[in-house]
């Protein structure tokens, strides 16, 4: 399983975001206008330290970016960034993808109506047909979004070996599994095999709904930057509290500096193991970024070794 790190922009290279990049063998970028800038940056850094041979690149359009902001990005402004990015970089990374332009029906204040859906599963469909035969076959990932009629699943499904799942971040974690498995069971039922890709999939639980091809997140980032690591334990993963400025700090067992000292030395453990100490998690954000990433990145390949069920419902110190 592929576990690609997206969210996160870079301004500046340093030596701390260097070692961070090279430590990402996969990764997920808006291409959003906002973020096209830093799209870039990530790319051409990349390849000045000579680590882009080993990287799986996933570019998607930005249109829930736009559409959460009340725009709507169009297949002429994402093209000319589509074709750019393959002209420039595709030769040059392990592989290359591009998440289909969706239109997305309705808006953040009302719900659409279900002309409203079918006109934009048409215009979704026209954005796929633009871009395969603008970038090439097999390049283009359809999405498959809960909510859509099951049988849309099928015309998702023919339209490339390799497919997106998008489950609704709004409903409970349970319903959205529900949804994984009924679409991954429709898939079988009629005779359907697919690469699935799982947009933002990752927790514990849900990452065992079924055997991804791969799944994306932003949590690398995100927990670092509330003073947070993921620390791989028994299977799963946890975030724990290491910045000195964590409202955390002195609450017990809430914080590593609050933990136990045996508990402590299972957290410095995971550390060393990858070379880095408590204190330079503590103090650099990026330090806690490169850490995450390489823990996830090796939790995915654990993942894709073992097919027993963890009790996902237990906390960090009971597996102690």
């Amino acid at each position: 399983m592929i576990y690609y790190m997206s969210g996160y922009d870079i301004t500046k290279p340093g030596p701390v975001k260097d070692w961070m990049i090279r430590q990402c063998d996969a990764r997920l970028q808006s291409c959003h206008k906002m973020h096209v800038k830093t799209v870039y940056a990530w790319l051409n850094r990349t390849l000045e330290l000579d680590a882009a041979g080993g990287v799986d690149m996933m570019f998607d359009s930005g249109a829930f970016t736009a559409w959460n902001k009340g725009h709507k990005t169009t297949i002429d402004d994402l093209l000319p960034v589509y074709s750019d990015l393959q002209n420039k970089y595709e030769d040059k990374f392990k592989s290359v993808v591009y998440i289909n332009l969706d239109t997305i029906p309705g808006s953040r204040e009302k719900a659409p109506t279900e002309r409203e859906i079918e006109e934009a599963l048409i215009e979704s469909d026209k954005n796929f047909e633009i871009l395969e035969r603008e970038l090439g076959k097999g390049k283009i990932l359809p999405v498959f979004h809960q909510g859509e009629p099951m049988d849309r699943l099928k015309v998702v499904s023919q339209q490339s070996k390799f497919i997106c799942l998008s489950a609704r971040q709004g409903l409970s974690e349970q319903l959205r599994i529900n949804f994984i498995q009924q679409s991954v069971g429709y898939l079988k039922d009629n005779g359907l095999e697919n690469d699935l890709h799982g947009l933002a999939t990752t927790g514990n639980t849900i990452i065992r709904a079924t055997d991804w091809f791969s799944v994306d997140s932003a949590s690398w980032a995100i927990a670092a930057a509330f003073g947070s690591i993921l620390v791989p334990i028994n299977g799963n993963i946890f975030p724990v509290a290491v910045s000195e400025h964590s409202p955390s700090r002195f609450d017990k067992d809430r914080h590593f500096r609050t933990f136990s000292k045996a508990h402590q030395e299972i957290i410095i453990e995971a550390l060393e193991h990858y070379g880095l100490t408590p204190d330079l998690v503590a103090t650099i954000n990026d330090m806690r970024r490169a850490f995450n990433i390489i823990a996830l990145r090796d939790w995915a390949i654990q993942l894709s070794k073992e097919k027993r069920k963890i009790r996902t419902e237990q906390g960090l110190f009971d597996y102690f």
